[in-house]
């Protein structure tokens, strides 16, 4: 088991193997829903060690299919494959109340319920999904499978995960983005930057 764990965030990308689950909505797989939050350029934070911090610009989620394609875009230069680590927050209940829920190090608050991480492990092409196991266990995460990062140009990443992977959700949720860099292969930075920026409400997929 190893844990990557944010200061700024509090929030951990872990694989963790805990009880608990949150009942699968509806799901409705012809839908075809959008959503999209964007960033300035130049508004992440430096840190020590890391010579080139990632700087989120704007991020797409298009659910068709029973499939979610998620889509973050870098300011040009600031995204380094191997080493920048995202992750996409979904509160895919929109219930700021459950999943791991309270306000966020950005002051906004949302109830996310999977994050999808990646690369993860450093050096990868992974993403990690991972399922929160509520209020009662606050902070705690269990695995619920993996995808495939993808890199459609220099400053994009994508990643497509299936519904069924993130509780069979009809696709409306709320999201959040952020992002970090790999210091060693077992610890990152913290948080570097958030999208919708800092005390922005998330992102709606509708």
């Amino acid at each position: 088991m190893w844990v990557v764990c944010s200061a700024v965030t509090g929030i951990a990308l872990a694989f963790v193997s805990c009880g608990g689950s949150k009942a699968p909505s509806s799901p409705t797989p012809a839908a075809t829903l959008r959503g999209a939050v964007t960033d300035p350029a130049g508004d992440r934070l430096a840190v020590l060690g890391v010579s080139i911090p990632p700087d989120l610009i704007g991020a797409t989620i298009d659910v068709s299919g029973g499939t979610a394609t998620i889509v973050v875009t870098f300011a040009p230069g600031t995204l380094e494959r191997t080493f920048t680590l995202f992750s996409v927050l979904l509160d895919t209940d929109e219930n700021p109340a459950t999943g791991n829920s309270g306000v966020l190090a950005d002051g906004t608050t949302l109830g996310w319920d999977y994050s999808i991480s990646g690369v993860n492990p450093q050096g990868s092409t992974t993403a990690q999904i991972v399922r929160a196991l509520g209020p009662g266990q606050p902070g705690q995460v269990t695995p619920v499978g993996t995808a495939t990062v993808t890199f459609p140009n220099e400053d994009q990443a994508r990643v497509t995960v299936p519904l069924s992977v993130i509780g069979n959700d009809d696709g409306r949720m709320n999201f959040k983005v952020n992002c970090q860099q790999w210091i060693t292969t077992s610890s990152a930075s913290g948080v570097m930057d958030w999208m919708p920026d800092v005390g922005l409400p998330p992102g709606q997929l509708r």
